[in-house]
């Protein structure tokens, strides 16, 4: 991006060449997001497979759906006191790890009781992204540029529902329901990969980013 002010001593226009590493950061959260909806929905979109398989009733998907929403909850607040306190990539990374790990062990799972507890735990590591996401946001992009970057990071929702239902039918379909959960267990590790190569907590700690960035943010 090219920025011109006007030197006013000499009356002269002055261009300088401040960088976007802030809007690397923001495409690493927004493929973030991607892969944690694309995890989230792949239950719905197994719902059918599963109560077929394993006899459930609308009420007990309802339940295991519901499961997941309860993990959610329990690790909203304290995710966005840790990523401000210990940095929002680490509690990422360790939300991302956690939800890959329990979203793999669905594949796994038939009890009911069993299921549901599964799903919380996948919800527990999912809690802590929307938070961390917005904490890094904060770090990284100016007050003037806040709205347009969290508008971009926010399209991974939709875009991550809609390739998940194209994705999952399309695994169901090849090789069953429990193909779809090996599949999106593996994206949230691929994205802690890229994080850890390119990403970085704050501006102050990153070595890409240029001194006119650093001043504008």
């Amino acid at each position: 991006m090219i920025e011109r002010t006007t030197d006013i001593a000499g009356g002269c226009e002055m261009s300088e060449r401040r960088g976007s590493r802030r809007w690397g950061i923001v495409t690493l959260l927004v493929f973030d997001y991607i892969v944690m909806f694309l995890a989230r929905s792949t239950m719905s979109m197994s719902g059918p497979s599963l109560m077929e398989e394993f006899s459930w009733t609308a009420t007990q998907f309802g339940w295991v759906q519901t499961a997941f929403f309860i993990g959610y909850a329990i690790t909203q607040m304290p995710a966005g006191a840790l990523a401000d306190k210990l940095g929002a990539g680490r509690v990422l990374v360790i939300g991302s790890i956690w939800y890959a790990l329990f979203t793999c062990l669905t594949s796994f799972t038939s009890a009911l009781s069993i299921m549901m507890l599964v799903r919380i735990f996948v919800g527990i590591g999912q809690g802590v992204v929307v938070p961390s996401d917005f904490s890094m946001l904060s770090r990284w992009v100016p007050q003037k540029e806040a709205g347009l970057a969290g508008g971009i990071v926010q399209f991974g929702c939709p875009f991550g529902i809609g390739a998940s239902m194209i994705v999952t039918v399309a695994c169901i379909q090849a090789f069953g329901w429990k193909s779809s959960f090996y599949v999106f267990s593996v994206l949230p590790v691929i994205w802690c990969f890229l994080w850890w190569k390119f990403g970085c907590d704050t501006p102050e700690q990153d070595k890409q980013i240029s001194k006119a960035e650093l001043d504008y943010i």
